[in-house]
């Protein structure tokens, strides 16, 4: 699924767009409940698993006065905690994709819900709140906002990137036909 071109496709077809992302993120997930996320996917055994968690804890800076927490993922340039932190949410997105009446795409904690009326915008956001608890973290209420359609077209920079995919588009086609495309 392409993030960018199914937001577009409902931020013109839903009345409202909630934009909103999670507070901390990588700072706040717990080893515990990431455990409790990852196993029944992972498949392995226990000390595989519990291999996984030292080396999350290790690769984490802190103070070596302070007794060691098991939470937060590194972020560092690898994919592994990029994948477990998007992994964390599976319980989120099956939430999102377990009612007809909405559309949601989500890449990591930036999550974007299309939905028809302001009530389902706030119930939906009351409703995804509810379930982030669950894994001790919370929606970052500062970058949440509930736009109307226009406004979500304006926000997305629907029509703006339509022009650049026909100008890259154009660029590609004179390229493969040999032609210069320097400025």
């Amino acid at each position: 699924m392409n993030f960018q071109r199914e937001l577009f496709s409902f931020s013109k077809d839903r009345a409202f767009v909630v934009v909103t992302d999670i507070a901390n993120y990588y700072d706040s997930i717990s080893y515990v409940h990431l455990r409790n996320v990852i196993a029944p996917i992972a498949g392995v055994e226990e000390c595989v698993l519990d291999m996984l968690i030292y080396v999350l804890s290790s690769l984490l800076w802190q103070p070596d006065y302070m007794p060691s927490i098991e939470i937060g993922l590194p972020q560092i340039n690898l994919d592994a905690p990029r994948l477990l932190a998007h992994c964390f949410l599976y319980e989120l997105d099956a939430f999102l994709a377990s009612d007809s009446n909405r559309d949601f795409v989500r890449f990591m904690d930036d999550i974007d819900i299309g939905v028809d009326t302001l009530a389902d915008a706030k119930r939906v956001l009351k409703s995804v709140d509810l379930v982030l608890q669950t894994r001790q973290v919370r929606l970052n209420s500062g970058k949440t906002l509930i736009l109307k359609q226009a406004e979500a077209l304006r926000h997305f920079r629907v029509m703006e990137n339509a022009r650049l995919d026909v100008m890259k588009s154009r660029v590609d086609r004179k390229r493969r036909a040999g032609a210069n495309t320097d400025l």
